[in-house]
């Protein structure tokens, strides 16, 4: 709701719902996750997760709460709970490219080339100006030996994004 210019809301107000409705943690979770990410409050964030573990362990299984809750538990650096909720995000959904980017990433750090660069092309395929995943494909197909897909990824990723100067000096490597 508005608010009047002089009501600047507390950093850990709490959100509640409209007059007349109820929400549950998935719900209450997800608005906090939102804004929180918006924000950068990680008042709001930390709330977000614990309600979406709430819901989660109380069985509101959507790919949107357990989109958010893999994102959180990947922030922490907790992989061994994160990648099993990318994996079913992406079971139950393959049109969430941040999973399919997210399992590429795993897979990498895995050394699973293969693997690595399927998601990620999956990942483009759905969404493809995502400049920082095909970075990371053209990474993997340099590693894999595919020098000139990783040409071409290199140069698509600076047409979304020319500023971009590790795919220049990735590619001047690649060149040279």
């Amino acid at each position: 709701r508005p608010v009047e210019a002089s009501e600047v809301p507390a950093v850990d107000a709490d959100l509640v719902p409209f007059d007349g409705f109820t929400a549950g943690a998935r719900d209450l979770g997800l608005a906090y996750a939102m804004v929180g990410r918006r924000e950068q409050n990680k008042v709001y964030i930390e709330r977000a997760f614990r309600l979406l573990q709430q819901a989660a362990a109380n069985g509101a299984a959507d790919v949107q709460a357990l989109a958010y809750l893999a994102e959180f538990y990947r922030d922490r650096g907790d992989d061994a709970h994160a990648l099993p909720l990318y994996e079913k995000v992406w079971q139950m959904d393959p049109s969430q490219y941040a999973a399919a980017a997210a399992l590429g990433a795993y897979h990498m750090q895995r050394g699973d080339l293969e693997n690595a660069i399927q998601f990620w092309q999956q990942a483009l395929a759905i969404s493809p100006g995502l400049p920082l995943t095909r970075m990371n494909l053209a990474v993997a197909q340099m590693r894999a030996g595919h020098a000139d897909e990783a040409r071409e990824n290199l140069r698509q990723a600076l047409e979304f994004n020319p500023t971009l100067q590790e795919a220049r000096d990735l590619l001047g490597k690649i060149v040279k």
